[in-house]
């Protein structure tokens, strides 16, 4: 099992930075932070303020099964990481562009065209719920052999919308990009404080 996780980070680096890893995972900084400095992911630690970690691609695999299988449910402190339960945050109307433009990004290094699996990779949700969301039309798929193959464009737009926002139960994945999607605004904000005072 290990080795299909290894394949999906084939493209990464064989030491994955503190930011890379996020990316990877899905998960804001903070969150990112918090697994390496507590040790939950083995990483190699300078002390340095900038370019402060180096983790393994392995043990980032390796981190990538636990969690999937729910081996980290008992570790990683359940909402420590974000103020808000998911259905309790919806984005305001002028936010949903920008969070369909931040999946988008994210997914980058994904086809275009998604199998059910690859689509659970990412969102965290089961094959027969992304079946379903095709079945009802929530997003768009093709018949290929039997099998859908997923847009992962559509994907992102429901992912954003407010009836995507408004799950009853988002998975964990959903809500580590909502979460990373905040923190990069916050970190935008701030960088943007940052420069006007400075003029």
């Amino acid at each position: 099992m290990e080795q299909n996780y290894i394949a999906i980070l084939k493209d990464c680096p064989d030491w994955l930075s503190l930011e890379q890893f996020r990316v990877v995972a899905h998960i804001s900084k903070r969150k990112a932070k918090w697994l390496l400095e507590n040790g939950v992911i083995p990483c190699e630690d300078s002390g340095k303020h900038t370019h402060r970690f180096q983790i393994r691609r392995s043990d980032v695999a390796d981190f990538l099964r636990r969690r999937d299988a729910g081996e980290l449910n008992n570790i990683i402190p359940i909402g420590a990481f974000s103020n808000k339960q998911l259905h309790n945050t919806s984005l305001p109307n002028t936010e949903l562009g920008e969070l369909f433009s931040f999946l988008i990004d994210e997914w980058a290094y994904m086809p275009d065209m998604l199998t059910t699996k690859q689509a659970t990779d990412l969102t965290g949700y089961n094959e027969t719920t992304i079946n379903k969301w095709a079945a009802d039309g929530k997003i768009q798929a093709v018949n290929f052999y039997g099998k859908n193959l997923i847009s992962k464009e559509s994907l992102a737009e429901y992912l954003a919308s407010y009836d995507g926002q408004r799950i009853a139960r988002p998975s964990q994945k959903h809500r580590d990009i909502i979460e990373a999607y905040q923190d990069k605004g916050q970190e935008s904000t701030l960088s943007n404080t940052l420069t006007l005072s400075n003029m």
